[in-house]
């Protein structure tokens, strides 16, 4: 089969690795790709949110199979857009629908959908311009340190970690003045979530799922898990603490949705919700690469990707994933976070 995967980035490369590997792949392509994916398959010169494009060129190339990296094309409905028209309904898509997409697209229709369906989560408040005093009243109501949360997609960089309520109120003021543009419309404050993190991998295809082995990542950057926080360091799986009653905190959504759930799960004295990602993880760039390299190491994804695309039960699959994995990222100077001040209040929050 001819496979299609959309993105550019590090997951792209991650995932176009192990995809060749599968001998039901007859050719890959990735648009755009980048210098890494040249050595796996072929790159096209097409935006991963042109769907005209995309649509034009898996039709010439007779793809069986989009898979979609980012999230801007999920949000934007690539799901829909090939669900939508005859002559594209028979290519699967790997990823969710529009509807599905606003888990990771909204982070304030992810917190009611947590809230509705009674999913624990840390407290939270979704303000507007026009609600920017019961904003500032809530900050007060929380401890140090204190999130800020832009709604729509940022290319993971929407998130605010203040340790003062003075600079809390200040950021926020600055957020829903177009700090993020039209994404920080609209801020999500949360309480503060801390403990032992992991992230629970989910393969579905809207009726069957399979839970793919749990992984966590490590963010600090210094070793004995020090220092100022990253992307990602690294990442291990399986997860000693994610047991039987662990998993079964996991619920499903009635969403039409094909692809990978990322949830972030946090212990304190119980497992809390963090947020939900889709085919992308919201840190767009180096652990996508360290978390889902460590997931598809040993496991044929075409082969699972073409099951589901075709449903066939979860179930069917539980022998085919190695569980065992282990993954170490290198950072040059210069590359956690990005920015002098963003490093210090990091410092100054973890110390």
């Amino acid at each position: 089969m001819k496979i299609l995967l959309l993105g550019s980035g590090g997951r792209e490369h991650a995932l176009a690795w192990k995809i060749a590997q599968s001998p039901k792949v007859e050719k890959l392509y990735i648009a755009p790709g980048n210098a890494g994916t040249t050595a796996v398959g072929e790159n096209v010169n097409i935006k991963a949110t042109d769907f005209e494009a995309i649509s034009a060129f898996a039709l010439k190339e007779d793809i069986a199979m989009v898979v979609v990296g980012p999230e801007d094309p999920l949000v934007k409905g690539i799901y829909d857009y090939f669900q939508n028209r005859p002559e594209l309904k028979h290519i699967a898509v790997i990823g969710p629908s529009a509807q599905g997409a606003e888990l990771e697209g909204s982070k304030e229709f992810a917190k009611g959908f947590m809230m509705r369906h009674n999913i624990p989560t840390a407290r939270y408040k979704s303000i507007t311009s026009a609600t920017i005093e019961e904003g500032l009243a809530f900050l007060e109501t929380l401890e140090a340190p204190y999130v800020l949360k832009a709604d729509g997609l940022c290319a993971g960089k929407g998130v605010l970690i203040l340790p003062t309520l003075d600079e809390a109120k200040k950021e926020l003021k600055e957020m829903l003045g177009g700090m993020f543009g039209s994404a920080s419309a609209t801020v999500v404050i949360e309480e503060f979530l801390s403990g032992i993190e992991c992230s629970v991998f989910v393969l579905t295809d809207g009726e069957n799922y399979k839970v793919l082995p749990v992984a966590k990542d490590y963010k600090r950057i210094g070793e004995g898990d020090k220092g100022l926080n990253t992307g990602g360091m690294g990442s291990v799986t399986p997860v000693p603490f994610a047991d039987e009653e662990y998993m079964e905190l996991m619920r499903e959504s009635g969403a039409e949705y094909v692809g990978r759930v990322l949830q972030w799960l946090y212990f304190r004295k119980k497992a809390e919700l963090g947020e939900f990602e889709l085919f992308s993880d919201i840190d767009s760039r180096i652990n996508h690469l360290n978390r889902i390299s460590c997931v598809l190491i040993g496991l044929g994804f075409a082969n699972v990707a073409v099951s589901f695309a075709c449903g066939v039960n979860g179930a069917d699959i539980a022998g085919r994933i190695n569980l065992l994995c282990a993954c170490v990222i290198f950072y040059g100077l210069g590359r956690v976070h990005g920015k002098k001040e963003a490093l210090e209040r990091e410092r100054r929050i973890r110390e």
